[in-house]
């Protein structure tokens, strides 16, 4: 059975972040990142600092740390992680803008349907937005099949895309995390590195 560079990464991924969440010290303890550290490992603590300040319901705080992590390491998880944020603030045009960039940078992710879902919900609401200002209804010229009425009578906690959204972005940051602090050299053990060229 052959596995790929990819799936073994995945795998590693899915590992980091959950001894992430595990093992992670107390915000208290977190070093505070200093001009000597990379721009890797800045944003990693930019990025922890931003999933916790997320999972606070500190949306304009998350915001503006993932935006710094991104600034000093891009990667497309942050993309994701600021499109969240933007959708909980109510930004639904800035919410639609990152999660098109995340899903341009990472066309094969694995939660592409549920951000799909999360991009269509943000236009429908846009329409609906529109259409109160106008004060008429809206006229859908797509040939896609129309969405269902969402159910205002559930709670929003009791919806399976918010929970979604909510481990994709736990994920995200952890995987994030872990590409951020990963090593890319080459592992030596006790008898040295090993040549096949």
């Amino acid at each position: 059975m052959a596995y790929s560079i990819r799936s073994e990464r995945l795998a590693a991924a899915a590992i980091a972040g959950w001894m992430t969440l595990v093992a992670a010290p107390p915000a208290h303890a977190q070093i505070a990142p200093t001009e000597q550290s990379t721009p890797r490992e800045r944003a990693a603590e930019m990025t922890h600092r931003a999933g916790t300040l997320y999972k606070a319901g500190r949306f304009d705080d998350a915001l503006a740390a993932y935006q710094r992590a991104y600034d000093e390491f891009p990667v497309p998880e942050l993309l994701f992680n600021m499109g969240q944020c933007h959708k909980n603030l109510g930004n639904d045009e800035r919410a639609i803008f990152f999660y098109s960039n995340y899903l341009r940078d990472q066309p094969q992710a694995a939660n592409r349907a549920v951000v799909e879902e999360l991009i269509d919900e943000a236009r429908e609401r846009l329409r609906a937005a529109e259409a109160r200002q106008v004060g008429s209804t809206v006229v859908v010229t797509s040939s896609a099949v129309p969405a269902e009425p969402v159910d205002r009578s559930r709670p929003l906690y009791a919806r399976w895309w918010l929970w979604a959204a909510v481990g994709a972005v736990v994920a995200g940051s952890a995987t994030a995390y872990f590409v951020i602090n990963r090593d890319d050299s080459d592992p030596t053990g006790s008898l040295g590195s090993v040549d096949w060229r």
